[in-house]
């Protein structure tokens, strides 16, 4: 009698390779009838990082989606699993541990029953607390393995991080292979490893061919190909709706260059967008210089070996979110520099050096040595400590928060969770305006591709700042200039920049306020003295003049 063979769907998380937005709320509510009629998955995953961001970039609850999304798989009998980062939970940056203790009590409320907890840099400790949330909430915790293939990624490695792991409490193990590249030997040798050692624990793999297991002689259930196809005529439903709007042609091609540097495919969406964003300056610099300019294909392919340059320089951190976007950030900086004559290594975004330095986990491997030297010559301190430790709890300020504004923290306090894991977006969609400028860029796209615009909302500006009366209002008040004349970037990840900082956030002297794109490159506007943000005056993406006013700080 042949072993049993499980499925489960990953719906939600397909839409984070096409294009910006995940399908809403009812469109998830009606396709799931036609996902339980396919009768062949035990679980689904429903939600996660990308489906709680994106329902607050286009101005929705992603507490009532979660709670409807999970509601009809739940009461068919199937599980349902999220999908978190753990120190970083549902974001790109580290989370208080009581902000994330939270995180697992709403999302079991909600009708989660299964976290898939992973680490970018396979840092046990970094998954210690996932572990004990989930289980303390009453979730199932599966602690996952971020896969990738480099000399010290073994299989050796890997038993070490699962010897952890199950000490920690962990009730199944998933072997996340978010690129493709895992070798098919050593991810056998793995799990036979892991099944040998701890028979009590479930292994999921990412193996879903259901026709080869079943003609291997396992146990499979066979697919309902009616509901298939419904499932198939409702996602392009979806897709012509308002998803396909944000979906670039060239992200159907798949690329055989990511296997060569390891980026996943999810990455293509923002990748493509950065590079297009960056063509015409390096393309004017090229000019500039006498030299041939550049197309999207060539520029496309020196990044894939800029990546496979810098991975292992800066200790082969697994290709998944957030460090997938540090190394390829980092890819593009040096592409950038070493175009216009500049050495590698000019610019790293303070994210990057958090991973370099040790707050968000230890690196899998060593630093390069002139990595390292670079962290001396500017002064940078390595942190050998554990990296929850660095960010103390935050949950009685949201808390206060919550009251001076006058909002419910909603059941389970949901929207309090909300308000601390994503403030500045939680914010634009209490007031209407993460709505009303979805509307307007839905509006805009349907117009450019000659589609009926069926919405019609006033085109969202940032609010306008009498920089006057708020620097007479706040004697130590400091207008920030463009330095220069260019595109104001609030981040230079494209990819998660598409709101300024909240206001109230503070930066030290020397760190990156935000940054101009200019026809030459990329310059940084650094504070020029510790400071806190009292205003912002403009948005991502405005072309900015020289000395142009686009935020006010103190």
């Amino acid at each position: 009698m042949g072993r049993e063979i499980k499925f489960s769907l990953v719906y939600r998380d397909m839409w984070q390779s096409s294009g910006k937005y995940v399908p809403r709320v009812d469109q998830l509510v009606k396709v799931a009838p036609a996902i339980i009629e396919m009768g062949c998955f035990d679980r689904v995953e429903t939600n996660g990082g990308a489906l709680e961001q994106v329902n607050l970039l286009y101005g929705e609850n992603p507490n009532r989606a979660v709670r409807e999304w999970t509601a009809p798989l739940r009461k068919a009998g199937l599980q349902t699993h999220m999908l978190e980062r753990g120190l970083n939970a549902l974001r790109m940056n580290p989370v208080p541990a009581d902000v994330r203790e939270l995180m697992f009590k709403v999302k079991k409320a909600q009708g989660t029953d299964i976290s898939r907890s992973f680490c970018g840099l396979n840092d046990p400790r970094n998954l210690q607390l996932s572990i004990e949330y989930a289980k303390k909430a009453g979730m199932i915790s599966q602690a996952a393995l971020s896969i990738t293939h480099s000399p010290v990624h073994t299989v050796a490695y890997y038993m070490g991080l699962v010897d952890k792991l199950v000490e920690y409490g962990c009730d199944e193990i998933c072997l996340k292979d978010m690129a493709g590249i895992g070798r098919p030997n050593i991810l056998g040798e793995l799990v036979h490893d892991i099944k040998t050692k701890y028979p009590h624990i479930k292994v999921q793999d990412v193996i879903t061919i259901q026709q080869m297991l079943k003609a291997d002689g396992f146990i499979v259930k066979d697919v309902n190909m009616n509901a298939y196809m419904e499932v198939r005529k409702l996602t392009q439903e979806f897709i012509d709706d308002f998803l396909g709007y944000w979906i670039d042609p060239n992200n159907s091609h798949m690329s055989s260059l990511l296997v060569g540097c390891g980026l996943p495919g999810g990455m293509m969406g923002s990748m493509m967008a950065d590079l297009k964003g960056f063509q015409n300056a390096i393309n004017a610099g090229q000019r500039a210089r006498g030299k041939k300019e550049l197309s999207l294909d060539e520029l496309m392919v020196m990044l894939f070996q800029e990546v496979e340059y810098v991975w292992p320089r800066l200790g082969y951190p697994p290709l998944v979110t957030p460090f997938s976007q540090y190394c390829k950030n980092t890819a593009l900086m040096n592409l950038m520099a070493t175009l216009q004559g500049k050495p590698r290594w000019s610019t790293i975004d303070k994210d990057t050096w958090n991973m370099i330095l040790g707050k968000m986990g230890r690196l899998p491997g060593p630093l390069a040595p002139e990595i390292i030297e670079l962290a001396r010559e500017k002064g940078l301190e390595f942190y050998e400590g554990n990296p929850q430790d660095a960010f103390p709890n935050e949950l009685p300020k949201f808390e206060q928060m919550m009251k001076d504004e006058g909002w419910d923290e909603g059941e389970d306090r949901e929207e309090l969770f909300e308000l601390a894991m994503h403030e500045r977006q939680y914010r634009d969609y209490r007031s209407g305006i993460a709505k009303e400028r979805f509307n307007a860029e839905l509006e805009e796209k349907r117009a450019k591709a000659g589609a009926p615009i069926v919405i019609t909302r006033p085109v969202v500006e940032v609010p306008k700042v009498d920089v006057a009366a708020l620097t007479a209002a706040h004697p130590a008040a400091l207008p920030v200039q463009a330095p220069v004349k260019g595109q104001l970037l609030w981040q230079i990840d494209v990819d998660n920049a598409s709101m300024a900082p909240a206001v109230g956030k503070s930066f030290k002297k020397g760190e990156a306020i935000a940054y101009i794109q200019t026809y030459y490159g990329i310059e940084a506007v650094e504070a020029a003295t510790d400071c806190r943000l009292l205003a912002v005056c403009a948005q991502q993406g405005d072309k900015l003049e020289k000395n142009e006013v686009f935020a006010v700080v103190e």
